[in-house]
C-alpha cells in the first residue's frame, strides 16, 4: 500500500513537472498530438499522448501549433514561425510581421492558413506558409 501511494506521488509530480510552460497543443486525429510551450519547447506523440518526444526549437516562447497531414505549424514570440513539411523531422524557421508576438496558428487545407498575434495583427498564406501577407484587422 505503501509503495502504491509513493508510486501514485510520483507519477503525478512527473506529469506536473512535464506540464509547466506549455501552451498550446494540437491533434487532428487524437494520435498525431503536437504540444509547444515555453523556451522553444515542441512535444510530440505518434500514440494520443501515452509516450512523447521532445525537440527545442530556439529559445522563444511558442504560442501555437497547427498539423495538417505531414506539415506542422508552430507560431511564437518575436514572431517566430517554425513550419515542417516532414512531421518535425526538419525545421524551417521564420521570421512573420517583425516583433509581434504571434499567439495562434490554423489552417483549412495544406496550403491556406491564417496566423494571429499580439495588438490584432492577422496574416495569411496561400503557399502553405512560404510567404505570409498581413490582412485588415478591426483591432489592429
Amino acid at each position: 500500500m505503501k509503495a502504491a501511494l509513493l508510486l501514485v506521488c510520483f507519477v503525478c509530480a512527473a506529469s506536473l513537472t512535464f506540464a509547466q510552460g506549455l501552451y498550446s497543443v494540437h491533434s487532428p486525429n487524437g494520435v498525431d498530438v503536437w504540444a509547444v510551450g515555453r523556451s522553444g519547447n515542441i512535444f510530440h506523440s505518434y500514440d494520443g499522448g501515452v509516450t512523447w518526444a521532445s525537440d527545442g526549437q530556439g529559445t522563444y516562447h511558442l504560442r501555437g501549433v497547427f498539423s495538417f497531414g505531414s506539415s506542422v505549424w508552430i507560431v511564437g514570440d518575436n514572431g517566430t514561425c517554425l513550419t515542417s513539411t516532414n512531421s518535425g523531422v526538419n525545421w524551417t524557421t521564420q521570421q512573420i510581421g517583425g516583433a509581434n508576438a504571434l499567439r495562434a496558428v490554423t489552417f483549412m487545407s495544406a496550403t491556406t492558413g491564417w496566423v494571429v498575434g499580439q495588438n490584432g495583427i492577422i496574416f495569411k498564406t496561400i503557399n502553405g506558409g512560404a510567404a505570409w501577407v498581413q490582412q485588415a484587422s478591426a483591432a489592429s
